[in-house]
């Protein structure tokens, strides 16, 4: 048996000696070596897709059984018998190496393996960031060098027309605004940047302006080894910053490999500002209104919001199609009208400026409704807009049209749905929103609000540690945190909680220590946390609330009755139930208009009652 083997194998060598075989292959292999170094050369030289050197690579891979057939049938030209066995052992060959890369081939174009079964994340938390596609992007702000007094808020502008463009690209996932520009001046390397965003692209720049004449660098860096794959200086007039902006963003959606069509082209032209100045008064708007709602103290931020209606006005002025400027500028209004209610400040309107306010707020809104440019916007609108006006038909279904909405831009859904049916819908929302932008703390106080609202009070928890953890938490988170925390018995964390609240703090310590007391069924230490209350809390939301939770009835009806007569009662009394987390806090039939406005909603009452209320029998 031993012998025809040994044959066999003299025979194939002396055939492979004789063909050149070997020679060929080698030849070949470091011709193709040559290729792909020249290859790659020319790709990273001239920015060519990462795809390039793979299609190289397999070229060359199919093309090695050809050289190896060449070098049988050519390679000794005085040979003229072949035998059957040779010819078998060689077909196998080239059928195992065919074989190899079409399978390569085939996987490839499917996408990478499935990652074996992992055990399934609660349904409270967010979920686990995948590892970063490669068309992933966050836009950093860009540097303004030049130090005029707008050069900060033009840098700013330009940054965010460039996001907003490419977020209109449906392959492209794009860091939304807040997350991206929480590192400005933060000296970090890109790759720490991008590891915390969860991308895999960082585009980054600097402006600098010298009266008329702009100067822009713009480059697009590959993450996990700082390979630039695009940059640019641009030396024009300030006024081409438009055109800028558009080349910038579809010049580095050529460099991820995303193929624009016509639509995608139109998309990123309607988004874009087409004024300069418009934009810069924006970013004026847009700086004053967040600075007005880092405010969490008793103090009122009213004047400041007011500054940022000015600009926002003369942003509109300008451009009106500005949705974001007129939807923020409609925040004045609506704080106006309802903080006397909520938190009892002494800025309360009189009738006349409030029916002033009223009639400004309904304009505002119906014209960012009818200006939005995209799908998300007119339901962020719609949902607005029926919330803070006297009739809510639709309120229910316009709410569900808005927690459907999939999109990578800034947006917060109005929280009263959570209270009234939605709390699982908002979950997935607000966890896709994380994912959008995973450093805004206000995403991570409405999901832990949500999962509470679901039952899941360890769950809201475990969301509000993991904002800590990203140093992303939400001073107003407190109270989710407090609720939750007592009604799992976790008292030593309400206390820690209790002991930090500052002293002008809208909620106080007095109103934490009684949620403790009640949640325990202490009637009489809820009642002296009661009279413990600052003498100028007047505020509506903490007193129903404690009221309701010590199962005071009677006075929170007394309170919800007075308040349902007020103009936007129906806002102030939907944001006691939504904060109360206690089921109804008073009787619906007890507030006319409320109860008008619910009954034409689509939502149903009485709310659920997410944690236990031992004082509270309703």
């Amino acid at each position: 048996m031993a012998e025809p083997v040994d044959s066999l194998d003299t025979g194939m060598i002396a055939a492979l000696r004789r063909r050149k075989v070997v020679q060929w292959a080698v030849a070949y292999a470091a011709g193709a070596w040559l290729v792909l170094q020249v290859t790659g050369f020319l790709a990273d030289a001239f920015h060519w897709p990462d795809v390039t050197k793979r299609v190289a690579t397999l070229a060359l891979l199919s093309g090695l059984p050809l050289a190896i057939v060449r070098a049988w049938f050519h390679g000794a030209r005085g040979q003229q018998r072949t035998g059957v066995a040779e010819v078998a052992i060689l077909a196998a060959v080239l059928a195992v190496a065919g074989g190899t890369i079409w399978w390569y081939l085939g996987t490839a174009s499917r996408g990478s393996p499935p990652a074996p079964p992992t055990a399934s994340a609660p349904p409270h938390a967010t979920q686990p960031r995948p590892a970063p596609s490669g068309k992933s992007i966050a836009v950093l702000p860009f540097v303004a060098l030049s130090q005029g007094e707008d050069d900060v808020y033009f840098a700013d502008g330009l940054t965010e027309e460039i996001l907003n463009a490419l977020t209109q690209v449906p392959e492209l996932l794009v860091t939304a605004r807040t997350s991206a520009f929480h590192f400005r001046n933060a000296n970090l390397p890109v790759t720490e940047v991008a590891r915390q965003l969860g991308v895999a692209n960082v585009l980054e720049g600097s402006v600098r302006r010298s009266g008329d004449r702009v100067r822009i660098t713009a480059q697009l860096i590959r993450a996990n080894d700082g390979f630039h794959l695009w940059s640019q200086d641009y030396d024009r007039e300030a006024a081409d910053a438009i055109d800028i902006q558009e080349d910038i963003a579809q010049r580095v959606a050529a460099a991820l490999d995303v193929l624009l069509d016509q639509s995608s082209r139109a998309a990123m032209q309607r988004a874009l500002s087409r004024n300069v100045d418009a934009f810069v008064a924006y970013q004026k708007g847009r700086h004053l209104y967040e600075e007005a709602h880092m405010q969490v103290t008793n103090v009122s931020f009213l004047p400041k919001l007011r500054e940022a209606n000015a600009a926002f006005d003369a942003a509109l002025a300008i451009e009106p199609d500005l949705f974001a400027a007129r939807l923020l500028s409609s925040d004045l209004y609506t704080h106006q009208l309802v903080d006397p209610l909520i938190w009892g400040h002494p800025e309360k309107p009189s009738a006349r400026t409030a029916r002033e306010a009223a009639a400004r707020l309904a304009e505002i809104l119906d014209r960012a409704l009818t200006r939005a440019r995209t799908e998300d916007e007119r339901n962020s609108a719609a949902v607005t807009r029926i919330y803070l006006s006297d009739v809510w038909s639709d309120f229910a279904a316009a709410s569900a049209r808005q927690l459907a909405g999939r999109s990578c831009v800034e947006t917060e859904f109005n929280d009263t749905g959570m209270a009234l049916g939605l709390a699982s819908a908002a979950q997935e929302f607000y966890r896709r929103a994380i994912a959008c932008d995973p450093l805004f703390s206000d995403y991570y106080r409405n999901l832990a609000s949500a999962t509470l609202w679901s039952g899941d009070a360890a769950g809201a928890l475990q969301v509000i540690d993991e904002s800590r953890r990203r140093q992303a938490a939400d001073p107003r988170s407190d109270w989710i945190e407090l609720v939750a925390a007592v009604s799992l018995g976790e008292i030593d964390r309400a206390k820690a909680l209790a002991a930090t609240r500052p002293a002008d703090a809208r909620i106080t310590r007095a109103d934490f220590e009684l949620v403790m007391a009640a949640a325990q069924g202490d009637a009489a230490l809820a009642r002296e946390s009661w009279k413990a209350r600052p003498a100028d809390a007047r505020g509506a939301r903490t007193t129903m609330i404690g009221l309701a939770w010590m199962g005071d009835r009677e006075a929170a009806n007394s309170l919800a009755r007075r308040l349902d007569a007020e103009p936007l009662g129906q806002v102030v009394l939907s944001d006691i139930a939504l904060h109360c987390y206690c089921g109804a806090p008073f009787d619906i039939d007890q507030t006319p208009r409320f109860a008008a406005r619910v009954a034409e909603s689509g939502f149903a009452w009485p709310p659920r009652k997410p944690v236990r209320t031992p004082l509270k029998d309703w």
